[in-house]
């Protein structure tokens, strides 16, 4: 799977708030043999503005989709005065699943997540990435997939959890 997104408010349609914003995501799944099989997916993305960025045009990591071992959108930068998720301009995660079928309608998965969310390219550059790694179990259900996620914070920053868990429908990617 391969996709490539291209969103913008340019200055020369009216907006007063002009951005342009790139997001690339890239995810193959292979067949080991006997129902197991190994997922990875790689998630790129920039965002550029003229002015002070909406926080809704900015991007954000941590939880059941992303970097597992993390609450949503803990990753990156923080507002020191709020201690809310302040987001960033540029945006990096990898995400491996080895997936095993267990019994009857169960599948197990193991995953290691590592990413981040950078304010600058210079802070890109340096690539200090954050990493979760855990266990899964899904079920196959009338409704579709469904999963839970039991993700580890390896290296925990001062004020982290340890443990985050997560009770989704549908794969992470």
């Amino acid at each position: 799977f391969l996709s490539l997104g291209l969103t913008g408010a340019p200055k020369v349609f009216g907006s007063e708030k002009p951005y342009g914003k790139i997001f690339a995501q890239f995810s193959t799944y292979r067949g080991l043999g006997k129902g197991v099989s190994w997922a990875s997916n790689l998630r790129l993305g920039a965002a550029a503005f003229r002015d002070v960025p909406l926080a809704s045009r900015l991007f954000y990591a941590g939880g059941g989709t992303s970097i597992r071992g993390f609450a949503q959108d803990r990753v990156g930068p923080i507002d020191p005065v709020t201690g809310l998720p302040a987001g960033g301009r540029f945006v990096l995660l990898v995400n491996q699943e080895l997936r095993v079928p267990l019994f009857w309608i169960f599948r197990g998965v193991v995953f290691y997540d590592a990413g981040n969310v950078y304010e600058s390219f210079g802070d890109l550059t340096r690539l200090a990435l954050r990493q979760g790694i855990g266990l899964g179990l899904r079920a196959q259900s009338p409704v579709g997939l469904v999963r839970f996620d039991c993700g580890f914070n390896p290296f925990r920053r001062p004020g982290e959890s340890a443990v985050a868990l997560f009770l989704s429908l549908g794969q992470a990617f």
